[in-house]
């Protein structure tokens, strides 16, 4: 389908409380859900059928939200469908795979501060089988092979940074745009260190 601007849902779950599954019977999230639900994680294969009685087998879109508690970290989001997914977290898109279905999974690697942060899944069954699995792991939190770059989102390196990643290397022009997300175009800050054996 035809992509279209994300409207997030009004409501998101209370930390720590699981998913809210808005479902759909239409491929594009449009509309009023046609039902809700809480759902414990978002990993299910419903083969040639349905979420439920009422959303039909073929055609129908989803869109879970939750806010869980994350430790401050480097964390391996990943998500696999049949057929299209999008993943978001505290409003960035971070996985972006809207098609028809492709025997791929896919990976997103973000660092996190301490806290709860809002995760809001989106997915839409096209015809034939239908299935969805998202989860993530907390990776090395330490491991920066190249440059660990934190971005701080004021110009003094100030607080705990807005962002940080490896980056193979300080060659950036940005422009006018952002360098990472969450970070403002304009009056942020970055820290690169590195670890060299001479």
């Amino acid at each position: 389908p035809t992509p279209t601007p994300t409207v997030f849902p009004t409501f998101v779950p209370p930390p720590g409380s699981g998913w809210q599954g808005d479902y759909f019977t239409n491929r594009f999230l449009s509309g009023f859900p046609t039902m809700v639900r809480q759902d414990a994680s978002v990993n299910f294969d419903w083969g040639y059928g349905s979420p439920a009685p009422s959303i039909p087998v073929d055609n129908f879109s989803v869109r879970w939200s939750s806010a869980p508690w994350f430790d401050s970290g480097t964390y391996r989001f990943q998500a696999r469908a049949d057929d299209g997914v999008r993943v978001w977290v505290d409003g960035n898109l971070i996985i972006d795979q809207w098609h028809s279905f492709r025997n791929e999974t896919y990976v997103y690697d973000l660092w996190l501060g301490a806290g709860y942060h809002t995760i809001v899944v989106e997915y839409y069954e096209e015809f034939g089988l239908a299935f969805i699995n998202f989860w993530w792991d907390r990776i090395n939190p330490d491991y920066f092979p190249d440059w660990k770059g934190e971005y701080y989102s004021n110009r003094h390196l100030d607080g705990d940074p807005a962002y940080v990643r490896n980056d193979t290397d300080i060659d950036f022009n940005w422009g006018t745009s952002s360098p990472a997300p969450g970070v403002p175009s304009t009056n942020f800050s970055v820290r690169w260190t590195r670890r060299i054996d001479f």
